[in-house]
């Protein structure tokens, strides 16, 4: 690290504007995040489905239901979806691991889903 500064020191200001823009560039990488999967999807057999609307998801699967208000947080190749579930005696998040494949294609916890219409 002293080595760094030091070549920082004797570079001037040009030094610092490097240093500076390597910082920023970083930065700005670490800001990307994918977007939220809106829209309807579901499997190839359509035995899963899950509807990511303004605020609102619903997941289905197997005789299994889970709706309520959701939100997003993107990583750098998709997200976790989490539904606070209200189809349930207490209200409960359900994470749901998101990956984006294509435009029209993601997995959700490994299982292909596509865009429908």
């Amino acid at each position: 690290m002293i080595r760094i500064l030091t070549t920082i020191r004797d570079c001037g200001s040009l030094g610092l504007i490097a240093l500076l823009a390597a910082v920023m560039t970083a930065t700005a990488a670490l800001a990307q995040s994918s977007p939220m999967p809106v829209g309807f999807w579901s499997t190839g057999s359509g035995n899963e489905t899950l509807y990511v609307g303004d605020g609102m998801c619903k997941f289905q699967a197997q005789g299994t239901l889970i709706v309520g208000k959701c939100s997003w947080k993107g990583s750098s190749a998709g997200g976790i979806l989490t539904i606070m579930n209200t189809n349930q005696f207490k209200p409960a998040p359900i994470y749901e691991n998101i990956v984006w494949v294509n435009g029209t294609t993601i997995r959700v916890w490994g299982d292909v889903f596509f865009r429908r219409n």
